[in-house]
C-alpha cells in the first residue's frame, strides 16, 4: 500500500514485516470471532518492489527558475541527485545543453511522485541567456542518468538517454520584466 511504501525499511525484507490483526477483524466458519492476537506474526514470504520509478510529465518554468519532475511511482526527493541532470535545446550541438551545476531540490525528506529542482542563479541566467536552450517545450528537453532518484524500496530510476531524450510536458517563459538594482 501507499502508506506502507512511505515507512521504510518498513515491508522492504522479510525481517520488516509482520502482521498483527485487531479484534473482531474476521469471523470463523463456527461464526467465532478472531481475538486480538498480542504479538505480530512474521511474514513467511514477501514479494518485493522492483519496480524503477519512470518520469511521467516534466514542466520547466522558467519564470520561476524551477523544473517539476512528475515520476511514475513515489520517490524520495533527498536521494535527486541533480548533477545526472542535463537540459539541452533541440539537438546536441555544442553551446546547446546546460549540465546543472548548483540545483536545490524541494521539498526535501519526503516521498512523492512529484519532486521540483530550483536552478541556481547561474544556471538560470546561463539559461535565458541562451537562444537555443529552453525557449519554448519545443527546446526544453531532459536527460537523466539511471538511478538520479531512488523510490522508497531503494529502486533506482530508470534513465533518460541522448538517444531518447525527454520533452518538456509544459512550459512557461519567463514574463518578469528587469527592475534596475542600482546605477
Amino acid at each position: 500500500s501507499t502508506t506502507i511504501r512511505n515507512m521504510p525499511p518498513l515491508a522492504t525484507a522479510v525481517n520488516y514485516t509482520f502482521l498483527s490483526a485487531g479484534t473482531g477483524l474476521v469471523k470463523d466458519l463456527s461464526n467465532q470471532i478472531y481475538q486480538n492476537a498480542t504479538v505480530a506474526l512474521l511474514v513467511n514470504n514477501l514479494t518485493a518492489d522492483l519496480v524503477k520509478p519512470m518520469l511521467n510529465f516534466f514542466t520547466f518554468d522558467l519564470n520561476q527558475g524551477i523544473l517539476i519532475f512528475t515520476f511514475s511511482k513515489k520517490v524520495l526527493s533527498s536521494t535527486f541527485n541533480t548533477s545526472g541532470l542535463i537540459i539541452f535545446g533541440s539537438n546536441m550541438l555544442p553551446g546547446t545543453s546546460l549540465l546543472l551545476a548548483q540545483a536545490a531540490v524541494s521539498p526535501t525528506n519526503t516521498s512523492s511522485p512529484v519532486v521540483t529542482v530550483t536552478l541556481s542563479t547561474s544556471d538560470l541566467n546561463a539559461l535565458k541567456a541562451s537562444s537555443h536552450i529552453a525557449t519554448s517545450a519545443n527546446t526544453t528537453f531532459i536527460i537523466m542518468s539511471a538511478g538520479i532518484v531512488l523510490d522508497p524500496a531503494g529502486n533506482p530510476s530508470v534513465a533518460i538517454s541522448s538517444l531518447m531524450p525527454f520533452q518538456a510536458t509544459d512550459f512557461i517563459p519567463d514574463t518578469t520584466p528587469p527592475v534596475l538594482m542600482g546605477f
